[in-house]
């Protein structure tokens, strides 16, 4: 949500939060290689990150937003 692409291991819901390569990076948990591939693309194509960030945060304001789910979390606690 702060407009910052992120890279983060492929493990629970996280893969349902970022989509790969488009508003961050998802990578095997315990494994050094895909991590450092990741913030090396990064430092190799800073211009891109910025409008990665902007996905990202959009998608957290799409999907993620307390306005959003708090309707729905007290439907659930109700019923």
């Amino acid at each position: 949500s702060a407009g910052v692409p992120v890279i983060a291991s492929n493990v629970g819901a996280i893969p349902e939060m970022i989509q790969d390569g488009h508003s961050g990076f998802l990578i095997e948990a315990d494994r050094e290689a895909p991590l450092v591939e990741r913030v090396d693309w990064a430092l190799a194509n800073r211009g891109e990150l910025p409008a990665m960030g902007e996905r990202a945060r959009e998608r957290a304001a799409d999907h993620y937003a307390a306005e959003r789910n708090y309707p729905h979390l007290l439907d659930v606690l109700a019923g």
